[in-house]
């Protein structure tokens, strides 16, 4: 997979870029990947709890935070989109969101009980920044949950094998390491992992959409299926780590 280095993407332009992506669609998980975060997470323990305070780093448009939007817990997002942060006020009004860099948080330290990245540290400049922030603003014993990118997926064997190469990425930059290089970046910058976990697409074979049933193919249902029940953990196509401060 061809990536140019971030430092050639300079933060006015990444900005720029995904302001105009979001305009023209959301970058989104599945409902059902987003409520097993929360679970791996269990946020519910602290659904009333008035003084906990969540933060959602890189937050997009705030799918994660619109399932929880309706607790009582306080809850907080950021990104550098101001195109995504709208749509994500939108979803969720009484979620505080602010436009911020993932590299440089606007809060004090040991502000946060739990904070999550999803699927958007591999794309910082300085990932390692992403991870000491995050770690920074969490209190002692708090909860971190990080998604990344494996760069020995089964995708890209299989695309190797049959193309001979990777595809580029559609997005500026997209770092892609192994499962123990993730971990020692993570560990190097002051969170403990404490149990890594696959992160897959989910398996679909009928999705409903805007009140219509759309079929989708089996060929790919079969392969996700694989994927998320079977293949090893080494091979998985993100890896989603538990971590503490």
């Amino acid at each position: 997979m061809k990536h140019a280095p971030a430092s050639q993407y300079h933060l006015k332009d990444r900005q720029e870029f995904y302001d105009k992506t979001f305009k023209t669609k959301d970058i989104q998980d599945h409902p059902s990947n987003y409520r097993s975060i929360l679970k791996i997470l269990e946020i519910l323990r602290y659904a009333q709890d008035d003084h906990f305070k969540f933060l959602d780093i890189s937050c997009g448009s705030g799918r994660l935070l619109q399932e929880i939007k309706d607790l009582t817990l306080k809850t907080f997002g950021g990104d550098f989109s101001k195109t995504a942060l709208d749509l994500a006020k939108a979803r969720c009004p009484k979620t505080n969101f602010i436009l911020f860099n993932g590299e440089k948080l606007p809060f004090k330290n040991d502000t946060f009980y739990m904070a999550t990245n999803c699927g958007s540290l591999e794309h910082y400049e300085h990932p390692q920044m992403g991870i000491s922030e995050m770690s920074r603003v969490l209190k002692k014993g708090g909860k971190a949950l990080i998604i990344v990118p494996n760069s020995f997926q089964w995708r890209h064997i299989v695309e190797v094998f049959w193309r001979g190469g990777l595809k580029d990425s559609w997005q500026t930059y997209d770092l892609h390491l192994t499962k123990s290089d993730w971990i020692k970046l993570i560990q190097e910058n002051g969170l403990k992992v404490l149990k890594t976990y696959k992160f897959e697409d989910v398996p679909e074979l009928i999705q409903w959409n805007k009140g219509q049933i759309k079929l989708k193919s089996f060929k790919k249902f079969l392969r996700d299926l694989l994927a998320k029940y079977l293949f090893p953990l080494n091979f998985t196509k993100q890896f989603m780590f538990l971590c503490a401060k």
